[in-house]
């Protein structure tokens, strides 16, 4: 399972059965939009961050970079995932 890229290695935890397809899958896209939405902070911070922006008009343009209406429908996405 060990290799440079992490959905690589969901991929052989998929293959080899260690977790179910529909697990992978989640896990995979729980994970993509995860990365996202570190990127879109470190293009709004022009530095390497992780922290969102409190609820209001930062967190609304983070959300609305995203596809989301607004910091609102982001959080709901971004609460899920993180669960």
């Amino acid at each position: 399972l060990q290799g440079p890229s992490l959905l690589a290695a969901m991929n052989n935890v998929a293959n080899l059965q260690i977790l179910p397809a529909e697990e992978v899958d989640r896990l995979r896209e729980a994970y993509e939009f995860l990365r996202q939405t570190e990127n879109h902070l470190q293009m709004r911070e022009y530095a390497q961050t992780h922290t969102l922006p409190p609820e209001g008009p930062a967190l609304d343009i983070v959300a609305r970079s995203l596809g989301f209406a607004d910091g609102a429908a982001f959080r709901v996405r971004y609460d899920a995932v993180t669960q």
